[in-house]
């Protein structure tokens, strides 16, 4: 299921330009939605999408990484996974599904 789902997403994903966007330390894709974005004052929001290798990680994801109020790095959502765990979050409104 995991991979069905990955490939689902990834495919959906693809149909966005992305920026590249550094969170803690490691680069990730921005997937940038254009009805949200203005690159006149570089605000650009959009979907990450990352599978991470840790639990560490996947734990920062959900409790601690906050967003900046603009630039290129807020993602707006936020789908993470870790082995069979799923994570679905709006960075801006601090909304977790998982």
């Amino acid at each position: 299921m995991k991979s069905k789902l990955k490939e689902t997403i990834q495919k959906e994903l693809d149909k966005y330009q992305t920026k590249e966007i550094l969170i803690d330390g490691k680069t990730y894709a921005l997937y940038v939605v254009p009805e949200y974005c203005d690159e006149h004052i570089a605000l650009f929001e959009g979907f990450l999408f990352a599978e991470v290798k840790n639990k560490s990680k996947f734990a920062y994801f959900k409790t601690q990484y906050k967003t900046s109020a603009g630039g290129y790095t807020p993602p707006r959502i936020g789908i993470i996974i870790y082995e069979e765990l799923l994570l679905i979050k709006d960075f801006r409104k601090k909304q977790i599904h998982s």
